[in-house]
């Protein structure tokens, strides 16, 4: 079965749905603001099925492709992509931690500073941005 392209895996289909998804999670979280405890929820939720696609689609197919395409002009945007997107989860996973260690004890769900979220709201979308780039022109030619 095949969404978007002959070249892709079905996984990659399924994750690039999931990351879409996933963005439009992270736009509807950052409008709970004021509802602190909805906003963490929403957040660390999708820092998690984040983490989850990274473990189970992204890491395996960067090592597989990595091998295939080795210094193709690719390389340089999956490697910023790649960091970047590590930037992001590292990140929100911190604050979803702390969220989950406040909300546990009843303390203030202040778990983390605006430039802190802003930092991994920017560089969830660039990594995402990248992503999208990547999966266009690496599913799109004849590379795969």
């Amino acid at each position: 079965m095949i969404f978007f392209s002959n070249a892709a895996n079905i996984m990659f289909d399924i994750n690039f749905v999931i990351q879409i998804a996933l963005i439009a999670l992270l736009i509807f979280g950052a409008i709970q603001k004021p509802n602190r405890r909805r906003h963490g929820t929403i957040m660390a939720i999708a820092t998690i099925v984040n983490l989850a696609t990274l473990a189970i689609i992204m890491l395996p197919a960067f090592f597989m492709k990595w091998t295939l395409i080795g210094l193709h002009n690719l390389t340089a945007i999956m490697i910023i992509h790649a960091i970047v997107g590590g930037v992001a989860i590292a990140i929100g996973l911190i604050f979803s931690i702390r969220f989950l260690i406040f909300l546990s004890r009843n303390k203030d769900l202040n778990c983390g500073t605006k430039m802190g979220m802003r930092i991994v709201n920017l560089s969830w979308l660039v990594s995402f941005v990248l992503g999208l780039i990547f999966y266009f022109v690496f599913y799109t030619t004849a590379i795969a």
